[in-house]
């Protein structure tokens, strides 16, 4: 696929964060937000393809994708919450570091904007970031994740509450923890936007605090199982809520590119820049309500309501629902039939009711690049 000009415009800052990336030195922790740069450990990884695959072996619980190496499905999970301001400038966190390596990315509104929730558990990047607060949208999310490892930097005193209440339910691996001194500023972009953080040290860092591993949360299609029929052919999805977003069905990789504000978003990782294409996009209708912090929204994730997903091509249009936030995300058909995945990595939009557009292909076609 050629790389969008606004790639191409990035490339400088690409070369600099990658440089300073490799380059990082060791320091101490503590819990100002303003870490010291630490040095980087390394992590070996298993690349997980976009789509179905015909190798034998275990499968990924967050993926449905057979692993190379059976030991990685003996680790937790890792929770990352990443930024997502665009502004321009230094004020920045486009583009990302790391996020196409995550298994599951939950997509949700703040203020204004949307951050992101990444979940790495079959494929580990060397660097993820950059690495933002908590909100009260996301013990709902964790919870169901097995004990997870949570890395985040900076949450206020509701979200601390609202955290406490599934302690024990989780490993902190944040920016205030024992694990702060693995965090690091990369120099380029403009603080808060610029922390950056290596997994391996926080695998390093939870190897004794009695993390868990993670349980399927979406169920996937067996190979050359075929969609429901109600499913149609569909060139994408436009999404308001937070920025201007699309995903647009990319027939040649077979996966959904996303664009924000008219832009390709891409990710680095390796000192290579691509688009962030998943193999699925789930686009959860999500009621967001008043949290503990005023002015910050949260997502009910507990319930039901509207779905949609996009698989192959296709749309098909469903409910979900959870009765627990331990609870995976159960989808179902318009006939209450189950609604399986493509084993791949997935995008989770929690999406505002009125903020969801369907695009026909050539509509959609304006923003494969």
């Amino acid at each position: 696929m050629p790389i969008h000009r606004s790639v191409r415009a990035r490339l400088a800052i690409v070369a600099v964060l990658s440089a300073l990336v490799g380059a990082a030195c060791g320091g101490g922790g503590g819990d100002s937000e303003l870490g010291e740069p630490t040095t980087l450990g390394t992590t070996s990884t298993t690349t997980i393809p976009a789509t179905t695959t015909t190798v034998a072996g275990p499968k990924a619980p967050l993926t449905g994708v057979p692993v190379s190496d059976p030991a990685v499905l003996g680790r937790p999970a890792l929770a990352v919450k990443i930024d997502n301001i665009d502004s321009g400038g230094c004020e920045t966190a486009r583009p990302q570091i790391g996020l196409n390596r995550a298994d599951v990315v939950y997509e949700i509104l703040v203020e204004g904007i949307t951050r992101f929730m990444a979940v790495f558990h079959s494929d580990l990047p060397e660097t993820v970031g950059p690495v933002r607060s908590a909100r009260s949208s996301d013990p709902d999310l964790v919870a169901a994740l097995g004990t997870p490892l949570f890395a985040w930097s900076g949450n206020n005193d509701n979200v601390a509450f609202d955290l406490s209440k599934i302690r024990g339910r989780y490993v902190d691996v944040g920016h205030s923890s024992g694990a702060g001194g693995s965090f690091y500023r990369d120099g380029v972009r403009c603080a808060p936007h610029n922390l950056l953080v290596n997994p391996a040290d926080l695998f390093a860092y939870a190897a004794d605090k009695k993390p868990g591993t993670p349980t399927p949360i979406f169920t996937y299609r067996a190979a050359g199982a075929a969609l429901p029929a109600t499913a149609k052919p569909t060139g994408g999805v436009r999404l308001t809520t937070g920025q201007d977003v699309v995903f647009a069905w990319n027939a040649t990789t077979k996966s959904w590119d996303r664009t924000q504000r008219g832009s390709l978003h891409t990710t680095v990782d390796k000192k290579v820049e691509t688009p962030i294409s998943p193999a699925n996009l789930v686009v959860l209708e999500t009621a967001y309500v008043s949290s503990s912090t005023p002015g910050s929204p949260q997502a009910v994730t507990v319930g039901s309501g509207p779905a949609l997903v996009y698989v192959e091509g296709q749309v098909v249009a469903g409910t979900w629902s959870r009765k627990e936030n331990g609870d995976p995300w159960t989808l179902t058909d318009e006939a209450g039939a189950p609604l399986a995945l493509t084993p791949g990595r997935t995008w989770v939009a929690l999406a505002q009711k009125g903020k969801i557009e369907q695009l026909d292909s050539v509509a959609a076609a304006k923003f494969l690049k």
